[in-house]
């Protein structure tokens, strides 16, 4: 079946008493008959960098891999009366990072605008608003730069053998020059999240790398084994 106005909205929700940021995004359907009650297919691709593992509450959606689009969707069918919409409300994890840089562009920006708002009847309201994207920006940086992950450091081959030796895989493992910015140390340091959010990693990587394959199996992903 044709799907009718898929509308794609994104918006920040900083939850206080979580760990990470999230984002939500809405998918609206509507039925533009007014006459016929139809059932419509939503298939709304995900950002790029989004996962499975990234999306928090589908609202009733799956979340599938287009090969065709190599991307990861949204999919689902709905039936709506005559002129009826209907609202997904789905949440994600917030996976996007502002480069460092960014914040001392943003900084100068709402200084520069300040500084045309000096001397106008806006200026009061001006400096309250830079005030406000300050703190909003302290909030986000002091959110990066929180490290979360998994202090255990293993190497991308042992990743790769682990993986093969558990999904028998006959792939054949392919060594590649590093590109020149690549990390060699990827262990992170999460003191700051043990002290102020009381967390830490609980899934041993046998037990996480279990249940990922199991998803792969039940979603007619073996092609990639």
């Amino acid at each position: 079946m044709r799907w009718a106005v898929l509308s794609l909205l994104l918006g920040w929700m900083w939850p206080a008493a979580s760990a990470q940021a999230e984002i939500v995004m809405k998918i609206l359907v509507v039925n533009p008959s007014e006459t016929q009650v139809k059932e419509f297919t939503i298939h709304s691709p995900l950002p790029p960098e989004v996962r499975p593992e990234h999306v928090l509450d589908a609202d009733g959606l799956k979340v599938e891999y287009d090969s065709q689009a190599q991307a990861y969707v949204l999919a689902g069918t709905v039936t709506l009366k005559p002129k009826e919409s209907l609202s997904k409300r789905v949440v994600l994890e917030d996976v996007w990072v502002i480069p460092p840089e960014r914040f001392s562009a943003l900084g100068n920006e709402t200084n520069e605008l300040m500084q045309k708002l000096a001397g106008t009847p806006y200026e009061d309201r001006g400096r309250l608003l830079v005030q406000s994207i300050g703190r909003r920006l302290a909030d986000i940086r002091g959110s990066q730069e929180q490290s979360i992950g998994n202090p255990e450091e293993h190497t991308v081959l042992e990743f790769a053998q682990l993986i093969k030796e558990m999904t028998g895989s006959k792939s054949k493992i392919a060594f590649k020059p590093l590109p020149v910015d690549d990390p060699h140390v990827r262990c992170p340091d999460i003191t700051k999240a043990r002290k102020e959010l009381k967390w830490e990693p609980k899934v041993k990587l046998s037990d996480g790398l279990t249940k990922t394959i199991e998803w792969f199996k039940l979603n007619n992903k073996k092609q990639y084994f």
